[in-house]
């Protein structure tokens, strides 16, 4: 038989193999494939935002951008006291008294309410802001027991408005003006108006911060450095820094080479240099005046501010760099 014939026989066997051979090798590569099923469509966690990284951390543009916001519209609400059994709310003694003062004196007046709570077992929430946005919260309605305040004059006002009703003013405490630079990068300065107008400007290269002139301290500042014929040739190299706190902030971590802030603010940073202090002639002095609204029917009111002006609470503010009178 020759080769390339076929038996008629053995045809439908090889046709068989051919047919069994072809379902193998389909099956061997459908067994071969993944079945990676469907494209993700987004299920799973996220990965966190790159730019939220840091977003806690505080930021002395922060403070700026809210030194610089417009008054809130509608003032804080007075908060709540507790009610105990049988005793109706609205009590001296369940009443939580309101105190508003300015950011500089945060540190200090934390210490003083706590002590007079102490005491008294009277509460007081504390709200602080500029002196600006003092002046616009109580235009705007909000109730205060006590009252500090750095513009004076912004409360005159309004008593000629008759939108508050003052009384038992008394001067709290005063602040002095320090020139300040990072810890280990001091330079030898003179305060000394007759000097060179660029004896100062030309001992450092970087920027000059001081407090945003919304401030009394800022105000106080700007009043200084003219006077000390600093200003023409520091004021193009301003670093707006907001309140106090956040000037000496800005200092003390390398981003402004030098500035002025008040030695309240200075002694709550580390890592600072005082290089020396602006003799009060050369400003209007920082004073801080605290006083009672006649519209709170609060006796406990009255108490606060006895408490405010006591010598326990003058020990307190003389430890935050603060001068008391009398001193």
């Amino acid at each position: 038989m020759l080769l390339n014939e076929v038996s008629p026989h053995r045809a439908p066997a090889a046709a068989f193999l051919g047919v069994l051979l072809m379902l193998l090798l389909v099956v061997g590569g459908c067994a071969g494939e993944e079945d990676t099923g469907p494209p993700p469509t987004g299920a799973g966690p996220s990965m966190p935002d790159e730019r939220l990284d840091g977003a806690d951390e505080p930021d002395v543009r922060d403070d700026i951008a809210r030194e610089q916001a417009p008054a809130p519209q509608a003032p804080p609400p007075r908060p709540a006291g507790p009610v105990r059994d049988g005793e109706a709310q609205g009590q001296d003694a369940q009443r939580v008294l309101v105190l508003v003062a300015p950011m500089e004196l945060a540190a200090a007046l934390s210490e003083v309410t706590r002590r007079f709570t102490a005491d008294t077992g009277t509460q007081v929430q504390v709200r602080l802001a500029g002196g600006a946005r003092i002046a616009a919260w109580l235009r705007g309605g909000m109730e205060a027991d006590v009252v500090i305040t750095d513009h004076p004059e912004a409360l005159d006002e309004l008593a000629e408005a008759g939108t508050i009703h003052p009384a038992g003013r008394a001067l709290l405490a005063e602040d002095r003006l320090v020139l300040a630079a990072p810890a280990g990068t001091g330079f030898e300065v003179a305060i000394d108006p007759a000097a060179s107008a660029n004896s100062v400007a030309d001992m450092f290269a970087g920027q000059f911060a001081m407090p945003s002139g919304r401030s009394a301290v800022g105000q106080a500042a700007r009043q200084a450095l003219e006077a000390l014929g600093w200003w023409d040739d520091l004021s193009h190299r301003l670093l707006p820094a907001g309140d106090p706190r956040s000037t000496a902030a800005a200092i003390q971590s390398g981003e402004a080479d030098a500035g002025i802030i008040g030695r309240s603010a200075a002694m709550l940073v580390d890592g600072l240099d005082i290089l020396a202090d602006i003799p009060p002639r050369h400003h209007d002095p920082v004073r801080y005046t605290a006083l009672t609204v006649d519209d709170s029917p609060a006796a406990a009111a009255r108490d606060l501010l006895e408490h405010l002006l006591s010598p326990d609470s003058a020990g307190v503010f003389e430890a935050f760099g603060f001068i008391v009178p009398g001193d």
